[in-house]
């Protein structure tokens, strides 16, 4: 066929010439020409219809590049490559590999734990994680870095799904700063860096093939409130700081607010749509929804339980799945489930005794955890057997949000049987774990009941147990029996002897707790009591506590600009320079700063002639060592245990030595004839001398200073 346009002759079969785009096929495109009146042409070059069909096929991308209008906005929504985007703001609580269910289990301290299809249980990781995120063969989490000989306060870590590999990929020293992993999207972690206080938050990604950190936005400090709460879509990546919700390029690092003025206690970006949580004036947390272009505002659900303080919200399959809380930090919590449609429509409830919520695999999974006041070790009993008796449970979710019947996910009621040992929080350090928790053992009968309060033959053996249920060790009996470290009859050896010898090149002081808690009226928890026993004296409700030492060589390797954490008392310090000796401080100094604690100085002291450095603070009214726990309980003294004590002569202070025994009984009458307080007791004085060194030794104390 000849072209009319160009005169050249085309081979082609369709409707354009193949040499300069012009309709070929005429008679076929009558109306298309009629549209155009007779005498018009439609000449298309090649170049140009190139661009056209380009531009037809990137049309949808193209413009929701520019901003989405009206429906369009429905294309966006917050990404996660291992499960529902929302399930880290509810606290990760499940994970998904393909094949095992990964979960952090309540009954083992919230470590990492896997269920496979048959429902057989195993242990991944010892250390309990916060963020969790599957990834080619690799669970990745961050979690607390408690181990006082590795660098960091807490880290990023990868672990194979059977428990093998478990490596620490990235530490950071934080103190009140933040180190929240968001999402993983497309093979990048995306996480929030703030060092402290002062710190601007750092936005940034890691690509887990490289290993290269990208920072892709800095929040100023002022900006920055709490959390940034990163939704990682396909066209931005969006976050809130104290101007809005802002949508940041992750290809050029610009940033575009989105909704001036945004304020959210938690939010998720779903198909155009920002499920927020508000709280009111009158501090209730409200659940409600606004299009990204800041329109559409409508509230969802306000709750009308007095006591409700958060919300979660989870969403998922068009269905929203939220948990109404109290606040945990002042009274036991309670929880209700609920679940409705996007604009709040069907609201029902779906638990009225929730605290937990996770969505994996089309399913929901929700528990009661009780976490108020869990580091009071008054309260470790009752909290375990609570803990014991309450189940998880799932719920299947349908294609269109649905749920099936309730059943039981993982039920720990029939392993209530025999032996169990719980990982307390704690705020002493344990020197065999490296880790601040307390391990207590509890027992259980064939019925599934409680060992409680009093002596128990189990195979053969004798064992003790208090009125919560935990098994005595290392501690008298009642009826003055002392039991050893598996709970059987011993002989007497002091409880702390691993932690003196662990504490060893440490300045240790021991604290009465009545003193450390100086409350307005005592307790028959806190009051300590002199106890006579066969062999020792017993000081009950005490506290170890070992000054920060470090060695000359390892801080003498610091440069200006390092920074290195203290165990203990959760801080994180800068070294600044060598300053010379201080009057001050007595000693030759390390200059440090932080900011957890901004009226207070620190620096690292040695003393003339010293070859090590001890961590010393000024509050403004004297200098004070900074110190650890590292032991709390009963401490026991030889009969003949000497107190020295302060007193002020005509030749100024000197050192007065009395039986112990005679002090605290003579300490105790005083106190009752100025207060006719018989329990008052306050105790605090420097360990100077205990029996120690060999196999045989008892480490009891012979002789103790009174620091005040």
């Amino acid at each position: 066929m000849i072209c009319k346009n160009c005169g050249r002759k085309s081979y082609s079969n369709g409707d354009l010439c193949k040499e300069c785009s012009y309709l070929l096929n005429h008679n076929n495109h009558d109306n298309f020409y009629n549209d155009r009146g007779p005498n018009s042409k439609l000449i298309i070059p090649g170049v140009l219809l190139l661009i056209i069909l380009v531009c037809i096929l990137l049309f949808p991308f193209l413009k929701s590049k520019a901003g989405f209008k009206g429906e369009k906005f429905s294309a966006i929504s917050a990404l996660c490559d291992s499960g529902p985007a929302s399930n880290v703001f509810a606290g990760s609580k499940t994970l998904s590999d393909g094949k095992d269910l990964f979960f952090k289990n309540p009954y083992d301290t919230q470590r990492l734990y896997a269920m496979d299809d048959a429902g057989n249980i195993r242990k991944v990781s010892d250390i309990s994680p916060d963020s969790m995120f599957y990834y080619n063969g690799y669970i990745y989490f961050t979690g607390a870095v408690n181990d006082i000989d590795t660098l960091g306060t807490k880290g990023l870590y990868r672990i194979k799904p059977d428990g093998k590999g478990q490596e620490l990929l990235l530490s950071f020293y934080i103190d009140i700063g933040v180190f929240e992993l968001e999402t993983l999207y497309d093979g990048k972690l995306y996480f929030v860096y703030k060092e402290n206080r002062e710190a601007a938050a750092e936005i940034c990604s890691l690509n887990i093939e490289t290993k290269a950190i990208r920072q892709l936005h800095s929040i100023p400090d002022n900006l920055f409130d709490d959390y940034a709460y990163l939704n990682v879509t396909k066209y931005g990546i969006y976050f809130q700081d104290g101007e809005g919700l802002k949508k940041l390029n992750e290809d050029n690092t610009k940033t575009k607010t989105i909704i001036r003025g945004f304020k959210a206690g938690i939010f998720n970006v779903y198909k155009g749509y920002v499920y927020y949580v508000e709280k009111s004036q009158d501090s209730v947390p409200i659940l409600k929804k606004v299009r990204l272009d800041g329109e559409n505002e409508k509230t969802l659900f306000e709750p009308e339980e007095k006591w409700a303080n958060r919300i979660k919200p989870i969403v998922y399959n068009d269905k929203l799945f939220f948990l109404v809380t109290s606040d945990d930090e002042k009274e036991s919590i309670q929880g209700v489930l609920y679940t409705c449609g996007l604009d709040g429509e069907n609201l029902e409830i779906v638990s009225e005794k929730a605290s937990k919520i996770s969505i994996n695999n089309d399913n929901l999974y929700y528990s009661y955890e009780d976490s108020f006041d869990i580091f009071n070790y008054m309260n470790y009993g009752e909290k375990f057997e609570n803990l014991r008796s309450n189940p998880m449970y799932k719920r299947s979710i349908g294609s269109g949000g649905s749920l099936a019947a309730e059943e039981i996910f993982f039920d720990p009621r029939p392993l209530n049987r025999g032996w169990q040992s719980f990982d307390h929080p704690s705020s002493i350090y344990n020197t065999s774990k490296k880790d601040f928790i307390e391990t207590r053992y509890y027992y259980y009968d064939d019925n599934g009941q409680l060992y409680k309060d009093g002596w128990k033959n189990i195979d053969g053996e004798d064992y003790c147990f208090a009125n919560d249920g935990h098994m005595l060790c290392e501690e008298f009996s009642s009826d003055g029996k002392f039991l050893g470290k598996d709970g059987k009859v011993s002989g007497f050896v002091a409880p702390y002897k691993e932690n003196l010898t662990f504490f060893e090149d440490s300045f240790i002081t021991m604290v009465s707790n009545s003193y450390k808690d100086r409350p307005e009226e005592f307790s028959e928890n806190n009051v300590s009591e002199l106890i006579e026993r066969d062999e020792v004296y017993e000081l009950t409700n005490m506290f170890l506590e070992s000054q920060q030492i470090f060695s000359a060589e390892d801080v003498e390797s610091l440069k200006p600009g390092h920074s290195f954490s203290v165990r203990g008392i959760n801080l994180v310090l800068t070294v600044t320079g060598y300053e010379g000796y201080n009057d001050k401080f007595r000693g030759y100094c390390v200059g440090l700063k932080q900011t957890r604690y901004p009226n207070l100085e620190f620096k690292l002291a040695k003393t003339h002639g010293d070859n090590k450095y001890a961590l010393l603070f000024n509050d403004g009214t004297s200098i004070k060592p900074a110190t650890v726990s590292i032991y709390r309980g009963s401490l026991y003294f030889s009969k003949d245990a000497v107190y020295k004590i302060f007193i002020s002569t005509s030749q100024g202070l000197n050192l007065m030595p009395v039986q112990l025994a005679d002090y605290y009984n003579r300490y105790k009458e005083e106190m009752k004839q100025i207060s006719g307080e018989e329990d008052l007791f306050y105790f605090s004085a420097a360990l100077m001398d205990y029996d120690r060194g060999k196999e045989d030794s008892k480490y009891y104390i012979k002789e103790v200073m009174q620091i005040e």
